[in-house]
């Protein structure tokens, strides 16, 4: 067979490994089995944001006083800044939670480690939650 020719094998083998790595199959497997507590090679930051049960959050940014509820939309991050894309946004003072304004959608971006995030309790939500899979 000339060396030019596809071959049926790379293909399917090339689309396994990358479902491997991009599911962290040997990481996940590595915590299972109690070898590593690790949890792959991206930054906690995206980890945290892109697991299934981040959907509402608090922003909170004690040097501007506010503190934002909303739902991520996107994220990015680079080794200087954080950014964040919210909607349905609520935003308070950060001292005494008095709410000050909402807005359709809000962009954020502060340099590294400047945001406190937390995931909002689904009971704290009430009807907010309206676009949440069931």
């Amino acid at each position: 067979m000339p060396s030019w020719e596809l071959r049926p094998l790379p293909a399917p083998v090339a689309l396994l490994v990358s479902g491997l790595v991009t599911y962290k199959v040997l990481y996940t497997f590595a915590q299972w089995i109690g070898v590593t507590s690790k949890y792959g090679d991206e930054n906690l930051y995206s980890k945290y944001l892109n697991t299934a049960e981040i959907d509402w959050i608090y922003i909170r940014d004690p040097v501007a006083n506010l503190t934002y509820q909303g739902k991520v939309v996107s994220f990015s991050e680079n080794d200087s800044i954080q950014e964040l894309v919210l909607s349905d946004v609520t935003v308070f003072r950060y001292e005494d939670s008095e709410m000050l304004y909402s807005v359709p959608k809000i962009y954020l971006a502060k340099e590294a480690g400047k945001f406190i995030i937390e995931a909002i309790p689904e009971e704290l939500l009430g009807d907010r939650d309206d676009n949440k899979d069931t």
